[in-house]
């Protein structure tokens, strides 16, 4: 433990107390002291012993260690450098995952330990900073891995090993796969071959153990039961591993594997002498083919079916004739002997030297193969040419029977350590290395982890006689249904397809999104009910993603989460229910707008991406500028006259490259694509609510982002609706996603009855919004769609240098549905169930809004702000929604349930809510309202201030406090009262200018600065100026303040507001002095 240092000169020595007549007692030691003195040292020596022989023994048991392990890398060295990988298969069996990845969680013996840490150090690490806690640190790094795992989980970076090897080990096998392509496709050009890819239609497995074998071993098919099955997956042997040829040394001749053939004219069953077989058939990719040429014989007319051939299949009949090739040596021309000649009737003269095998009797005829092709003309041979003979049996046939059945039973083997590596890999380190080491150090080309759907590159064939596919018959857009669970559909044969694409589900074509691909088969959220949609229905690619239509008809339209007019489809369909499938345009094509082109532009004029190339005049509000889509750009051959045009009419024509394109009214775009511009601007001009709370406290801008945040029943709804209906914006874009209905048909139904004053002229805002509605009984998935929708109509009205407000009510219920998609899709939850990805889903949509600089001529500015309403359940802010977005927008009005509960509205808590644009508004206050920033941060330090005494008040009473304590919870409660507190049912109330916030802020933070200074200034004095007093006094000024919120910014005008507000400024003065007096 550590000691007390003392400097001790004892000058008396005595054996019990101390002497009287000495003052201090260090003067003296008494024995007692000595005594323990000695002990103490004695037990601190012995400690020190015993530390310093632990010390020795682990330092003892480090050096036997070190030893060992050095003598077993001095071992392990030796092996590895006589080991040859190549040569050598390394043994990994006794390699597993404890001692590869995990060490001792004890140590052996506790050395040091807290207690004895150096009082320094102690005191070094007492003053230190402490660590903040792992509940404040984002659970997610900035890769999106969890960040936690590697706190928590000791198997986490053994996951992450695994994940990486056999990524690593993929990726290795495709590159050997493309190389051992690039080979194929060299040697294929020095054969001077045409190759071409196709799908391959065969069995795969049963074409490699057929290239397994050498030209001269290849099996025999001349037996029924082999030739039955020659389809089968399990190559040329019986169930029992023995192959089921007879070893016949007979000249092969190979035939394709797709040819057909036709039972031959003479052939009757129970004939003694049927037709010769096909002496060698296999399913080779790889070789050319011999050659041989047969006359052609009529088929039966009993056999046409439609125009077609489809003759059965028979195997005693002598193969149809391919093109002319290179012969293939057999096995007996490897031994010597020569080929017979091939007459020209199409049958082998076979001479004395060359004498056939025995035919095997015949059996009952097989079946006919599937075919994708009608067959060629049948060969045509008499029963003259048919002889018998005798088999041929010597030690030569007998060796390659021996030899073949050798090759087949060494196929077996690699065919079941094929299977064995198909199986799913395991989670052990052995497993998981040697399959690496497999694929690494393979000099095989038989690559067993092909996939099923490769493309390979077959012999050409010689097809000049099968029937040519017609072009409409080649491979469609069509998919089809592979299965079905709730919103998520997936779909096969949908090769070609790409991501995010719109397809049409089903025989009633739903809308739906392809949303992941793999292979052939596509993973598609439906956008519509899919109920009655059943496996193997069709599916249509329409090969464009999911877009909106953009023009003339947007304004004072309502549509659902995909652009389809509400009120067009409840015209056709006369009912208010939404058809499933239906398909309708989101413009109305019969409306005709007035179109005045562009004054500067010509025929000749050079026009590019964003250029303005006329307007339409679409309500009172709103001039729509036509622009030129951002990808496109060339010379003006044809610009539509002045006139009525719908937006189907061809109004502009454009020449780039010797290449014409014509333009309508009308452009489409993706929803999932951001509207490019020239350059982000930052954000100068407010954005002004109408609500005092927000736009005196917590400020936003014109292209900021906004969340509002709160539980049910805070006012979230009726937030936005004031914004929507009173902002200095000058387009609306409502998004209702997910909400209740009765909140869209309140919308319809207020606002086209609220008016604004434009050029002196009364208008309904109606003419300056539009509603997209996607309300909670409408399909979940679309609800993704709904937001991504409302913020490209967004961003088109922003390109033509409007400032646009988006209202997205609630981004809970989108994260809601990423939340079901995800969980259909059966990927990782991760908080509260929501997928991993959803912090970057916000961010990409947040970062969507935005001040710019408009692309194309004019030069224009534009800005798009961003209002999200967050429903966390039970308010509670930890939500993951509400914590991955408060991370991302710059403004927070954070809802409160009790302000609600008191009927104080809006029930933004001005403790909790913040704003990050309050320095880059200070300009635009400093030029319009220079004294309004010291009267806003005034303001905040009283409702501070009262916050704090409202604790002290509820201990001792208010009646304890100083004046001017009780000044400053009067003034903060008339502040709350009569400032922040919104009446929004009211004419007067419902919307506050920014004027009359200023004014009534004013003259607050005046009588709270006139109050506190006549009572400090007469705090010393016999006449005393209390709070009673003021009050008593002041009665009339306190009503006159409260009432300020009274007057009718409409019915007063602005000038008589900020005149009486003057005069009551005025009436504080006179009676503070009068008192003071």
């Amino acid at each position: 433990m550590p000691l007390i240092k003392r400097n001790i000169e004892p000058r008396h020595l005595c054996h019990g107390t101390v002497p009287e007549g000495i003052g201090n007692e260090l003067e003296c030691v008494t024995n007692n002291t000595l005594s323990a003195i000695i002990r103490q040292l004695s037990s601190l020596s012995k400690q020190a012993e015993n530390v310093f022989g632990d010390l020795f023994n682990e330092a003892n048991t480090f050096y036997v260690r070190a030893n060992s392990l050095q003598d077993r890398i001095d071992r392990l060295a030796v092996k590895v450098t006589q080991l040859d990988s190549s040569v050598e298969e390394v043994s990994l069996q006794d390699i597993n995952m404890r001692k590869a990845f995990k060490s001792s969680a004890a140590q052996d013996q506790q050395v040091l330990s807290k207690h004895s840490t150096p009082n320094s150090v102690a005191d070094m690490y007492n003053g230190s900073d402490r660590p903040p806690p792992l509940s404040t640190l984002t659970a997610y790094r900035e890769d999106s891995t969890d960040a936690i795992k590697f706190y928590s989980d000791p198997l986490y970076f053994f996951d992450l090993w695994k994940e990486k090897m056999l990524q690593d080990t993929e990726d290795k096998r495709k590159e050997r796969r493309r190389q051992r392509e690039q080979k194929r496709c060299v040697e294929s050009s020095t054969l001077q071959r045409e190759v071409k890819k196709v799908r391959k239609a065969r069995n795969r497995r049963h074409e490699w153990n057929m290239m397994a074998f050498d030209k001269e071993l290849r099996p025999d098919h001349r037996h029924p039961q082999t030739l039955r099955r020659g389809a089968s997956s399990e190559g040329s042997l019986s169930p029992d591993g023995r192959p089921d040829l007879p070893d016949y040394p007979v000249p092969p001749l190979p035939v394709h594997a797709t040819c057909n053939f036709a039972k031959s004219h003479d052939y009757v069953p129970g004939n003694a002498q049927p037709s010769p077989p096909v002496e060698h058939e296999y399913h080779s990719i790889d070789v050319n083919y011999k050659r041989v040429t047969y006359a052609p014989a009529e088929p039966h007319t009993a056999d046409r079916v439609n125009g077609s051939i489809l003759p059965p299949a028979d195997y005693n009949c002598v193969p149809p004739s391919p093109a002319q090739g290179p012969p293939i040596p057999s096995a007996q021309t490897a031994f010597g002997f020569p080929l017979p000649p091939t007459p020209h009737n199409g049958v082998l003269n076979v001479g004395p030297g060359y004498p056939l095998p025995p035919v095997p009797p015949p059996g009952p005829p097989p079946p006919p193969l599937p075919s994708l092709a009608a067959p060629s003309h049948l060969p045509g041979h008499s029963k003259g040419s048919r002889a018998e003979t005798k088999p041929v049996r010597d030690a030569r046939s007998d060796l390659l029977s021996a030899i073949r059945m050798g090759i087949q039973l060494k196929k077996v083997q690699e065919q079941q350590e094929q299977q064995n590596k198909r199986e799913p890999v395991g989670n052990d380190v052995a497993t998981i290395l040697s399959r690496r080491i497999a694929v690494e150090y393979s000099d095989s080309d038989d690559d067993s982890e092909l996939d099923e759907n490769e493309w390979t590159e077959p012999t050409k064939m010689d097809t000049s006689k099968l029937p040519k596919i017609r072009d409409e018959e080649r491979e469609s857009e069509f998919g089809f249904v592979h299965g079905v669970s709730g919103p998520v559909v997936t779909a096969t044969a949908m090769a070609g397809a790409a991501m995010y694409e719109l397809v049409r589900v089903g025989h009633s074509e739903l809308v739906g999104e392809i949303i992941r691909l793999e292979g052939d088969m596509a993973t598609i959220q439906v956008y519509e009910e899919t109920s009655g949609v059943s496996v193997g229905d069709p599916v249509l690619r329409t090969g464009k993603p999911l877009s909106v239509e953009l023009g003339p008809g947007i304004m004072g339209s309502i549509f659902d989460g995909i652009q389809r007019p509400l009120k067009d489809i409840n015209d056709i369909t006369q009912s208010i229910y939404i058809p499933r499938g239906v398909n309708i345009g989101a413009l109305n094509r019969d409306i005709k707008w007035e179109f005045s082109p562009g004054q500067s532009l010509r025929v000749g004029s050079h026009v590019t991406g964003g250029d303005m190339y006329g307007m339409v005049f679409e309500n009172s509000l709103i001039k729509h500028k036509l622009m030129l889509p951002p990808r496109n750009r060339g010379t003006v051959t044809y610009l539509a006259p002045p006139g009525n045009y719908d937006i189907s009419d061809v109004v502009l024509e454009l020449e780039f490259e010797s290449v014409k394109e014509k333009f309508t009214m009308m452009q489409v775009w993706p929803v999932r694509q951001v509207r490019p511009v020239t350059e982000k601007l930052p954000a100068n001009h407010p954005l002004l609510t109408g609500q005092r709370v927000l736009d005196a406290l917590f400020p936003c801008v014109q292209g900021g982002t906004t969340a509002i945040p709160g539980a049910f029943g805070c006012g979230k709804t009726v937030i936005s609706q004031s914004l929507s209906k009173y902002s200095n914006s000058d387009v609306i874009v409502y998004v209702g996603c997910g909400e209740r209905g009765n909140e869209m048909s309140e919308v319809l139904r207020d606002f086209p009855e609220l008016t604004m004053e434009v050029d002196g002229k009364v208008e309904s805002i109606m003419k300056r919004t539009a509603l997209v509605a996607n309300t909670s009984n409408m399909p979940v998935a679309a609800r993704e769609a709904s937001i991504y929708t409302g913020i490209t109509l967004s961003e088109y009205f922003r390109d033509m240098g409007y400032n646009v407000s988006m209202m997205a009510d609630s981004t809970s219920r989108w994260a809601e549905a990423l939340r079901e998609i995800s969980g259909r899709l059966a990927e990782m939850p991760a908080d509260s169930g929501y997928p991993a990805y959803l912090g970057a889903r916000l961010a990409s949509f947040y970062e969507r809004a935005g001040r710019v600089k408009c692309l194309g001529n004019p030069e224009r500015e534009g800005s798009v702000s961003i209002v999200g309403a967050v429903s966390p359940p039970g308010g509670d802010f930890s939500d993951p929604v509400t914590s991955a977005t408060l991370g991302i927008v710059q403004v927070f009005w954070g809802l409160d349930k009790k302000l609600a509960q008191r009927k104080h509205f809006p029930s933004v808590n001005w403790l909790i809510s913040y704003s990050k644009y309050t320095r880059a508004l200070d300009e635009y206050y400093d030029k319009h309202f220079p004294e309004f920033v010291p009267l806003r941060t005034k303001s905040k330090e009283i409702l501070q201030e009262e916050e704090d005494l409202a604790e002290i008040v509820q201990l001792v009473g208010k009646a304890s406090l100083a004046e001017t304590d009780k000044i400053t919870l009067e003034v903060a409660k008339l502040i709350k009262d009569d400032f922040l507190q919104q009446n929004g049912y009211t004419p007067y109330d419902r919307f506050c200018p920014f004027y009359k916030t200023v004014g009534i802020l004013s003259n607050m933070i005046a009588f709270y600065d006139m109050a506190r200074h006549a009572v400090e200034t007469t705090a010393q004095s016999d006449n005393k100026i209390t709070w009673a007093m003021i009050r008593e006094h002041m009665g009339e000024i306190l009503y006159k303040i409260s009432s300020m919120k009274f007057k009718d910014p409409v019915k007063d005008g602005e000038a008589k507001i900020k005149a009486d507000y003057a005069q009551l400024l005025e009436d504080m003065q006179n009676a503070f002095r009068t008192l003071e007096e």
